[in-house]
Parts: structure tokens; C-alpha cells; sequence
């Protein structure tokens, strides 16, 4: 356990003395922002629920421009060995990258805030909702970085991570659109809807917590983990 805090402190500090983490941060909040109020002035509504609805499209972009650089940058550097011999186990390692990814996406939520606490003057907000769709994001976040993650651990490239998370995740995203599953019948509507991102996303963003959805994205999270370190290890036996 102290070799991964050890990691994590590590890929964090990397992180917070990097400009990337903050121009990310700036774009995520920004564009959101801008998305939400735009639309805000015009209804003159205090709904926060189409606020939190561009969250799962920006990240298509901001979560592929962080996981891009988690293992191939190590491979391109030629400092995967090193990391992975100095009393470092594979899933360690892949943990440790892990939450330090999901530590800065925390840290980008946090920024969002400013957000709901205006709204929240101007109007009255279900905090019970706003809450649930936190959680609903966390989640998404969180299957989104092990898919980028691993993805990362495939090739040297990151121009090739970026671009194989972003297709990967945009797909998951766009099968479960109602104009996708529309063109669908019987059991493919339903397997495009159950696979879908979007749908278990827009499930738990309604505020209600349903356990179907929880064990959908932490299934993916231990999938994607699991496939990561999976990944690694095949080092050892070429």
C-alpha cells in the first residue's frame, strides 16, 4: 500500500506542476459553462440536469487527452522497466495511475462548482440531485480513465491513445442515443442500450441511484484494470 500512495503522491505532484492540468481544467469548466448558460438565459430555468448532460461529450476529449500520456509516455521514454522492476507490481502500478488520474478529474469537478452555487442563487436547486449527478459523473469518469488507461498501455503513440480512446468512447456514447436505437429492433436495441455509456449515465443524472447502473460502470472500471495489467504483464513473456 505504501508503494502505491508513494506513486500516486508522485503522479500527482507531476500533475500540479504540469500547465496541462490547468488548461484542462480551464477548457473543461469553460466550455461547459458556456454550453449551460447559453441555454440557461434563454429558458430561464434553474435546471442543473443540461448542465451535467455536456459533461459525458467534453470528456470524450479531456479524458483521451489525459489517459493518452499515462503508459505511452513511460514506453516512449523508456521508463516503464524502471517503474515496473523497482519492487513495483504490475496492478500496483496500474492503480496507483489510475487514481491519480481520477484524483485530477476530482480536482476539474471541483472547479465546476462555482456553477451550481450560482444557479443556486439565482434560483432553487434539488441539492439531493445535483449530488446524485456528481456521483453519476464520478462514475462515467471512472470507466472512461480505465478504458483510456488501457488503451494507453497498447501502443508508444499518444497521438494513437488519443485517438483509439476517443473512437472507443464515442462509440459507446452514440449507441445508446434514441436516434441509434430507434433504427434497432428486439434483442440488438437492447444489447446497444444495456453497452451504452449514455444510457446508464443518463439513468443515474436523473437522481436516482439504481444499483443496475453502479454495477455498470464498476464492472467496466475492473474490466478495463484488469485488461491493463493483463497488458503489462505480457511484457514478461515476449
Amino acid at each position: 500500500m505504501s508503494r502505491i500512495i508513494a506513486l500516486i503522491k508522485k503522479e500527482i505532484l507531476l500533475m500540479l506542476n504540469s500547465p496541462i492540468a490547468y488548461i484542462v481544467a480551464f477548457v473543461f469548466v469553460m466550455v461547459n459553462s458556456w454550453l449551460y448558460f447559453e441555454r440557461f438565459f434563454i429558458d430561464a430555468q434553474a435546471n442543473l440536469r443540461s448542465y451535467f448532460a455536456f459533461f459525458p461529450w467534453v470528456f470524450l476529449f479531456v479524458i483521451p487527452a489525459i489517459t493518452m500520456r499515462i503508459w505511452a509516455e513511460e514506453k516512449r521514454n523508456g521508463t516503464i522497466e524502471f517503474l515496473l522492476t523497482t519492487a513495483l507490481k504490475d496492478w500496483e502500478a496500474v492503480i496507483a495511475k489510475f487514481i491519480s488520474a481520477l484524483c485530477l478529474i476530482l480536482f476539474i469537478l471541483l472547479c465546476t462548482l462555482p456553477v451550481p452555487l450560482t444557479v443556486a442563487v439565482l434560483g432553487n436547486i434539488d441539492t439531493g440531485a445535483v449530488i446524485g449527478m456528481y456521483i453519476a459523473v464520478i462514475l462515467l469518469a471512472g470507466a472512461m480513465l480505465a478504458l483510456g488507461q488501457w488503451l494507453s498501455s497498447l501502443t508508444k503513440n499518444q497521438i494513437i491513445a488519443f485517438l483509439l480512446s476517443l473512437l472507443i468512447l464515442f462509440t459507446l456514447m452514440m449507441i445508446g442515443q434514441a436516434y441509434v436505437l430507434s433504427t434497432l429492433k428486439g434483442v440488438m436495441a437492447d444489447i446497444f442500450r444495456l453497452a451504452s455509456t449514455s444510457t446508464h449515465f443518463e439513468s443515474l443524472a436523473r437522481g436516482v441511484l439504481d444499483i443496475r447502473d453502479i454495477v455498470y460502470f464498476g464492472s467496466l472500471i475492473i474490466l478495463f484494470l484488469s485488461l491493463n495489467i493483463y497488458t503489462l504483464k505480457s511484457r514478461h513473456w515476449k
